[in-house]
């Protein structure tokens, strides 16, 4: 028995060790983090919309039904699982832009600084701007619940300069979130702005895990076979 609990233990241990740490993962229209167990709708799907609508949109029976607004501490924990950098200021978050800390994650969650572009001007920021795509600017900017306790609302931002911005040198991104004025009417008629909706993800094993436990089904079924012997 106590080399059948070693087996058993050994195959646990390797299996939390396999799946421990947050992992993002993009499925298209939206991604998962792991570590939260949050699925994240691409923040473009809801550009040009006001807050009333997007609430119809979620509520029961809507095209979004299931998802909600994410909350300030999500978004910071969803951007520290991602870039390794926490936000520095509790009220108005954001961290010293950071050499390509946001890389990619921009592309997951869709870049509203090319929705507003696309609609506006035709083609994306970087296009018109002569960069081939992800060599200049993208931004994802979305309304998120900034208060959780009152349930009022902010906006959150998600910087990728490869070039140089008004508020960095290139290639330093940043994030953070701040409280805004007119919740009921911000991001209306406004391409650049999309809303941060978040659900819980199904939990299913991963295939390391289902391995792992299969190995340690083996060896439980070679012990018996040789106490049996």
């Amino acid at each position: 028995m106590k080399k059948i609990t070693r087996v058993l233990a050994v195959a646990g241990l390797c299996s939390l060790s396999w799946t421990a740490g947050a992992t993002i993962i993009d499925h298209g229209r939206y991604l998962t983090d792991t570590d939260t167990g949050l699925d994240w709708l691409d923040v473009t799907e809801t550009v040009n919309l006001i807050v009333p609508e997007v609430q119809a949109l979620t509520s029961a029976g809507g095209v979004l039904e299931g998802w909600r607004y994410a909350t300030r501490t999500e978004f910071n924990q969803l951007l520290f699982n991602y870039t390794g950098v926490p936000a520095n200021d509790p009220y108005r978050t954001s961290f010293p832009a950071v050499p390509d800390a946001t890389d990619g994650l921009v592309d997951m969650l869709g870049s509203t600084l090319d929705t507003y572009w696309v609609h506006h001007r035709g083609n994306t920021w970087d296009a018109l701007h002569g960069y081939a795509e992800g060599e200049g600017q993208d931004e994802a900017r979305g309304v998120l619940i900034f208060d959780e306790l009152t349930g009022s609302f902010g906006q959150g931002w998600i910087l990728d300069a490869e070039v140089n911005d008004s508020r960095f040198a290139a290639n330093l991104d940043a994030y953070g979130s701040l409280s805004i004025a007119a919740p009921t009417t911000y991001g209306s008629g406004s391409y650049r702005i999309g809303h941060f909706l978040v659900r819980g993800t199904a939990t299913v094993p991963e295939p390391a895990s289902f391995a792992l436990l299969g190995l340690g089904l083996a060896g439980l079924g070679v012990m018996r076979r040789k106490s049996s012997a």
